[in-house]
C-alpha cells in the first residue's frame, strides 16, 4: 500500500547542504503497529512527513496504492492525506475554534460529506470520550485532546495512521493509553508511529524501523519463537525460563522435569504462583499466551505482499464555508486594538473613496433631480427659444451669425411638455403703486414677477385660502407671501379715478378682498388669496436684517422663482392688458470682430486692455470719433486731434488707466503725482469757474504727455468665452493711443470711424433661416410644472428640434448652480479618480498588512488543516472570509459614514456658502462602486499574503508552531 523508493530529502541552509534522508527505501505492510526510532536529527519525522505527503521528496518517489508521487500534481500530495492518511501529532493539533464534535467531523467535511453524529459519538466512544461531543476544546485535558486528535484520524477510515510522538507531552499512564489505542487500530490498519522510546516500541510494535544519519540502520519485525518441548501442563520457553500451566498437577515425568530445571542452577531462583507476578514477568519476557517468547528479527520486506485494487483514488478537499468563516472570525479576536486601528483607518479611507467616487461617477442628470428634490421648489419654470440665423455685410465681405431669440408657449404645448399640471405665466414685473415700503427688513417684498393663469380643474386652484379664483382681467388672486408682505409695510386706498389716496388701510386674509392694488398704472381688485407655499426657516434672519448679504440675494432668487412673487389671473388678462406684458426681442445689436464672428449681445461692450501687469477691464460704449468733438470740450494733447488711431475717453476712466497702468514706478512718480492731483480736482467739482477748469484740464494734459508712450497706448482685447477650450479667449482688437479727454459723465470711448466700423453693424441684418413659426395662441412666457415632472424636462431641455428650430431651457437658478458645478466636476473627474485610486491602495496596504499578521497568528490553523488534507484553496477561503469580514464592517460603516458626510457637506455648502446644490450624491452607481472595490481591495490585499501561505509545504507550517 506504501512504499517510498530511493528517497533523499535535501536542505540548503546557509550554504550548507543538509540530507535529511539519504536514499531510503522502505515498504509497509497493510496493517501493523510501525515504531520509527532514532536520535534527534536521525531523520525519522522527515521519513513521516515525506511517507504522509507533509513533504515532498528532493529525489526518490513515494508509491500510495501503485501510484507513484514523481506523477503528483500540486494538490495531489492535499489529496492523498486527505484520502488517506490520518495523522497525530504530539500537541495535539486540534482546534480551539470548534467544539469536539465539530473538530472530528471536520475530517469528513474535508472530503465532502455530512457531519455523521452517530459515527462520531461510536468512535468517541472506541477512544473513551463518550459524553465529550459539545465539550470546548479548552476544558479538555491533554491526554483528552490527544484522544480527539485519534478520533479526528479515524472518522474518515483512513488506511494510515501517522503520529509523531503522540505521548511526548503526555504523562506515563497517559501515553500507555494512547499506546493501547494505537496497538488495537493497528490491526485493522498500518500505523506509523515516531519515538524516541524503545521500551515502548518493543512492548507495543510490531516493527522497528531504527534510523541515523538520515539512512535506515535497522529494521526488525516483531515474531514469537516455538517453544523447545511442552508436555501440554509444563512448558519449555527457553534454557532459563518454564511454563508451568498447573502446579498441583505435576506427576512423574513433569515433576522430574522441574525439578532437574531447577537443580541445574546453581544460583538464586525465584518461583511465584501470584497471578499478578506471572503477568508482569510475561510482559517483561515478551512471552505469548501460546507460551512462545516475542522478539524482533530483521524484516523480510520480500514477504510483504501489497493490494492496490482499482488503485490510488483521491479526494479533493472542500472545506465547508461555514468552518472557513468561524475560522476567518476567530483571527479577528487575537489582536483587538490592531482590529479596531485597522478598520478605522480603513473605514476613513473607504469614506474618503466614497467621497469621491460620488465626483468620479458624477451623475449631472442624478444630481439634478436630487438637488431639485432636496430644495423646496414646487414648480420648475422653462422658457422657450428659436434659434435665427442672420447674414450681414461688413467691411470684412459676406458674414452670418446664428441667434437664440425668445418664443412664447401656448396652453397646448404647455400640458404637452410638462403634464396634465403645468400651466402658463406671464412675464409681468411690477410692484403695486400703493404700497410703500418701509425697509424695515430684507423678508418682505411686494414685487410681482409673474401671472399666471391657472386652468380650470387645476389643483392650484385649490389652494384658494381667501375669496375666489379671478373671474374677471381686472382681478387678481396674491399669494399669501405677497399679503403678509403688504401687511408688514404700508397699503394706501384708491380713488375711484385710479390715483392712490392717503388712506391708510389695515388689512387681513379676509379684509384684503376687494380691496385695490395698482399696477403699472392700473388698478386691479384683490379677488382671493392663494397658499404660496411654506419658505425655508433658514431665511428667517432676514426678518429682522436690513444686511444686504448673501442670504438676501438668494432669497430674492428664491422668492422669484416660486409662487410667493406670482399672481392668478383670469384668461381675458393677455387680451385686456396686452400692453403690460413683455414681448419677446426680434432684433439686437451685435458687435462683431474682424472674421465677423458674434462676441456680444448688448449696445455697449466690454473690453480688455492687455498689460504686463494684467487686465484691466472696462464697459464703456465705442461711439464714433468725431461725435465726441461736436458733443464735448475735449482737451487733447500730443497733436491727437489729428491722430488717426488716437481716442478720447471720459476723465475718471483716464486717471483709473494711468492709476493701474503706473502703479510704483519711480520713475514717473511726479508726473503722476501732479496729473493725478489735478484730475482729482475735476472728478470733484473742486475749482471755481471755467477758468479754473481750463488751467486744471491743462494741467492733466501736460503730465499726461509727458509719461510717454508707453503709459498712453492702450491695446483693447475682446473677451470671448470659447466653448471648445473651456475657458475665455482674448482677441485683440486694436492699438491706439489716448488723445485727450473730456469732463462730462457720459463715459463713452471715442475711437475712429475706421475701427467702429470694424466693431458694430446695424439692426439690419437679413434672417436668412428659421424653422419657427409662432402660433397665435402661443401667449405665455413661461410655462410652469411640478417639480415632479423634472425628469422628463430635463430629457427636453437643452436640445435643439431641428425641425422647428426651437430650444426649451429651464430658467431656475438652481439648475444654472447644478449645470456650472457640472462643468466644474467634469473637469476635475480625472483628479477624483486619482485620489480615489489612492485612497483604495491605502485600504488594500492596511488590509495586506492585517491578513499577513493573522497568518503569521494562524500558522497552526493552517499547519493542521493542511494535515488534515485541506488544500491551498481552503486556506485561500479561510483568509478571505477573515478579509471579507473586516472590509464587509468597513464597507458598511463606509456606505453610512459617506451616506452621512455627504449630507453633512451639502449642508455646509448651502448653509456657510450659499451653494443650493446637492454637489455629492451617493445614488445606487457610488455605492456599487464602493462594493466592488472593497471586493478588489480584499482580493489585492489578501491574494499574496495567503498565497504565499497556501504554496508553504504542510511540514513547514507545522514546524513554526
Amino acid at each position: 500500500m506504501l512504499e517510498l523508493k530511493n528517497v533523499s530529502k535535501i536542505y540548503s541552509t546557509k550554504g550548507e547542504t543538509v540530507r535529511a534522508l539519504d536514499n531510503v527505501s522502505i515498504k509497509f505492510s497493510q496493517t501493523g503497529l510501525v515504531f520509527l526510532l532514532g536520535k534527534s536529527g536521525s531523520g525519522k519525522s522527515t521519513l513521516l512527513n515525506v511517507a504522509g505527503g507533509l513533504d515532498e521528496p528532493t529525489e526518490g518517489e513515494v508509491i500510495i496504492m501503485g501510484k507513484s508521487s514523481a506523477t503528483f500534481t500540486g494538490g495531489d500530495f492535499d489529496s492523498y492525506r486527505n484520502t488517506y492518511v490520518g495523522f497525530i501529532f504530539q500537541e495535539y493539533n486540534v482546534l480551539n475554534e470548534f467544539n469536539v464534535e465539530d473538530n472530528i467531523a471536520l475530517a469528513l467535511e474535508l472530503q465532502g460529506k455530512p457531519k455523521d453524529r452517530q459515527k462520531i459519538d461510536g468512535i468517541l466512544q472506541e477512544v473513551n470520550l463518550s459524553g465529550y461531543a459539545k465539550r470546548k476544546i479548552n476544558t479538555l485535558s491533554g491526554g483528552q485532546k490527544q484522544r480527539v486528535a485519534i478520533a479526528r484520524a479515524l472518522v474518515k477510515d483512513p488506511q494510515i495512521i501517522m503520529a509523531d510522538e503522540p505521548t511526548g507531552a503526555l504523562d506515563s499512564a497517559t501515553g500507555r493509553q494512547v499506546l493501547e489505542i494505537l496497538r488495537e487500530l493497528s490491526k485493522t490498519r498500518l500505523v506509523i508511529v515516531v519515538s524516541h522510546d524503545r521500551e515502548f516500541a518493543e512492548l507495543y510494535g510490531d516493527r522497528i524501523v531504527e534510523l541515523k544519519d538520515g539512512k535506515i540502520i535497522s529494521d526488525t519485525s516483531r515474531c514469537t519463537r516455538i517453544p523447545d518441548s511442552t508436555d501440554g501442563n509444563v512448558t519449555k520457553i527457553d534454557e532459563d525460563t518454564l511454563s508451568i500451566k498447573d502446579g498441583s498437577a505435576l506427576l512423574g515425568q513433569s515433576l522430574e522435569e522441574v525439578k532437574a530445571f531447577i537443580q541445574g542452577r546453581q544460583g538464586e531462583i525465584f518461583l511465584s504462583r501470584k497471578s499478578s507476578d506471572i503477568e508482569k514477568f510475561r510482559a517483561a519476557g515478551r512471552i505469548a499466551e501460546s507460551g512462545g517468547k516475542e522478539s524482533f528479527i530483521p524484516t523480510d520486506e520480500e514477504a510483504i505482499t501489497q493490494t492496490h485494487s482499482g488503485g490510488a483514488v483521491f479526494i479533493r478537499s472542500k472545506l465547508p464555508a461555514a468552518k472557513a468563516v468561524k475560522i476567518g472570525a476567530s483571527g479577528l479576536k487575537q489582536k483587538p486594538f490592531r482590529l479596531i486601528l485597522t478598520i478605522f483607518l480603513s473605514v476613513v479611507a473607504f469614506i474618503m473613496f466614497g467621497l469621491f467616487s460620488t465626483m468620479m461617477l458624477y451623475d449631472e442628470d442624478t444630481v439634478m433631480y436630487k438637488s431639485f428634490m432636496n430644495s423646496d421648489n414646487e414648480y420648475i419654470t422653462m422658457i422657450k427659444n428659436y434659434q435665427m440665423t442672420y447674414s450681414y455685410e461688413t467691411w470684412g465681405g459676406q458674414n452670418s451669425y446664428t441667434s437664440s431669440l425668445s418664443a412664447l408657449f401656448s396652453q397646448d404645448e404647455i400640458t404637452s411638455l410638462g403634464g396634465a399640471n403645468a400651466f402658463g405665466a406671464f412675464d409681468f414685473s411690477v410692484s403695486p403703486a400703493n404700497v410703500t415700503s418701509s425697509y424695515n427688513n430684507n423678508y418682505y417684498s411686494c414685487s410681482i414677477y409673474k401671472a399666471a393663469c391657472i386652468p380650470q380643474g387645476h389643483s392650484l386652484r385649490n389652494s384658494i385660502v381667501a375669496g375666489s379664483y379671478p373671474s374677471r382681467s381686472d382681478q387678481i388672486c396674491i399669494s399669501s407671501y405677497l399679503l403678509e408682505s403688504i401687511r408688514n409695510e404700508t397699503l394706501y386706498g384708491v380713488e375711484s379715478d385710479g390715483t392712490v389716496s392717503s388712506e391708510i388701510l389695515n388689512v387681513d386674509m379676509q379684509s384684503i378682498i376687494g380691496k385695490k392694488l395698482v399696477l403699472s398704472d392700473n388698478v386691479f381688485e384683490v379677488s382671493g388669496v392663494f397658499d404660496g407655499g411654506d419658505i425655508s426657516s433658514e431665511f428667517d434672519v432676514l426678518k429682522t436684517s436690513t444686511d444686504y448679504s448673501s442670504p438676501y440675494y438668494r432669497f430674492r432668487t428664491y422668492i422669484k422663482e416660486g409662487l410667493q412673487s406670482c399672481i392668478f389671473v383670469a384668461e381675458s388678462f393677455s387680451e385686456d392688458y396686452a400692453a403690460l406684458l413683455s414681448s419677446p426681442s426680434t432684433t439686437s445689436k451685435y458687435y462683431f470682430d474682424t472674421s465677423g464672428t458674434e462676441f456680444y449681445i448688448t449696445d455697449s461692450q466690454s473690453f480688455n486692455l492687455n498689460e504686463d501687469g494684467g487686465w484691466y477691464y472696462i464697459t464703456n460704449e465705442f461711439k464714433v470719433y468725431g461725435s465726441a468733438q461736436d458733443s464735448y470740450d475735449i482737451t487733447y494733447f500730443n497733436g491727437g486731434a489729428s491722430s488717426d488711431n488716437g481716442i478720447v475717453v471720459p476723465l475718471n476712466l483716464l486717471a483709473g488707466l494711468a492709476e493701474y497702468k503706473i502703479g510704483d514706478a519711480e520713475n514717473v512718480s511726479s508726473y503722476y503725482t501732479d496729473f493725478y492731483k489735478a484730475a482729482v480736482k475735476i472728478i470733484n467739482g473742486d475749482y471755481e469757474d471755467e477758468s479754473g477748469l481750463a488751467d486744471l484740464a491743462s494741467a492733466v494734459a501736460e503730465n499726461y504727455a509727458r509719461l510717454g508712450e508707453e503709459y498712453t497706448t492702450v491695446c483693447f482685447y475682446e473677451e470671448k468665452y470659447d466653448s471648445e477650450a473651456g475657458g475665455y479667449a482674448y482677441n485683440p482688437k486694436g492699438t491706439f493711443n489716448i488723445v485727450g479727454f473730456y469732463t462730462a459723465d457720459d463715459e463713452g470711448i471715442y475711437c475712429p470711424q475706421s475701427f467702429y466700423d470694424a466693431l458694430t453693424i446695424s439692426s439690419t441684418a437679413t434672417v436668412t433661416h428659421t424653422n419657427y413659426v409662432q402660433t397665435e395662441d402661443a401667449v405665455y412666457k413661461y410655462m410652469m410644472a411640478p417639480v415632479g415632472n423634472l425628469k422628463t424636462l430635463l430629457g427636453k431641455a437643452e436640445v435643439l428640434d431641428e425641425e422647428t428650430d426651437v430650444i426649451y431651457r429651464v430658467s431656475n437658478s438652481l439648475y444654472s448652480d447644478v449645470r456650472s458645478i457640472n462643468r466644474t466636476v467634469n473637469q476635475l473627474s480625472k483628479v477624483f479618480l486619482i485620489i480615489g485610486i489612492v485612497f483604495m491602495l491605502f485600504a488594500a496596504l492596511l488590509l495586506f498588512n492585517f491578513i499577513s499578521v493573522s497568518i503569521g497568528n494562524k500558522t497552526q490553523e493552517i499547519g493542521i488543516l493542511r494535515a488534515i488534507g485541506a488544500r491551498g484553496t481552503d486556506v485561500f477561503k479561510i483568509f478571505f472570509s477573515e478579509s471579507g469580514i473586516l472590509v464587509g464592517i468597513c464597507l458598511i460603516a463606509a456606505i453610512i459614514g459617506t451616506g452621512i458626510l455627504t449630507v453633512v457637506i451639502n449642508n455646509i455648502l448651502k448653509t456657510e456658502l450659499g451653494v443650493a446644490v446637492s454637489v455629492f450624491v451617493l445614488g445606487a452607481l457610488p455605492v456599487l462602486l464602493m462594493v466592488a472595490v472593497a471586493a478588489v481591495v480584499a482580493f489585492a490585499g489578501t491574494f499574496l499574503p495567503v498565497f504565499l501561505a497556501a504554496r508553504k509545504k504542510p511540514v513547514d507550517s507545522i514546524k513554526s508552531l
